[in-house]
């Protein structure tokens, strides 16, 4: 899926993290959070099975993304636990993009997350940590829009 227009580099830059943001089409959703310069995405369409199309964008045009190839996502959970899902990623202009495999338990986590952190292990950096407000309605979009 080609991204769509983001937020302006500087009012992505200058915004606190807010709640997930979600859009529906007729055959696809999305839904994407930006904190600390970055916007983080996931999408999906009609017939897609078992994964989300993922986008980790830079603002500031994606040169901190050199080398990386693969993400670890960190999702903490309300009873304490933090779950972790790997993400293959390759570098398309200022954004790592890549497939983020599901299953039924990981679109769970997704839902009902607190917080999720973006790492990548070689060379080890954190790149966003936002909280999941508004992720149990993009759980809903994908089900409804990609039988996800």
């Amino acid at each position: 899926m080609k991204p769509t227009a983001l937020v302006p580099a500087l009012l992505i830059a200058a915004l606190p993290a807010l709640a997930w943001e979600t859009e529906q089409t007729r055959d696809a959703a999305r839904s994407w959070q930006s904190a600390s310069g970055l916007a983080v995405e996931f999408s999906c369409r009609r017939g897609q099975q078992g994964y989300l199309d993922f986008r980790l964008t830079d603002a500031a045009g994606g040169g901190r993304f050199a080398g990386i190839r693969s993400l670890m996502l960190w999702i903490e959970l309300a009873d304490g636990r933090t779950a972790r899902y790997p993400v293959d990623v390759a570098i398309a202009g200022p954004s790592l993009s890549g497939r983020f495999y599901i299953s039924d338990e990981i679109l769970d986590h997704f839902q009902n997350g607190t917080a999720m952190i973006i790492d990548s292990a070689l060379p080890r950096q954190e790149f966003l940590r936002t909280d999941m407000k508004g992720t149990g309605a993009a759980r809903l979009a994908f089900r409804e829009r990609c039988g996800l």
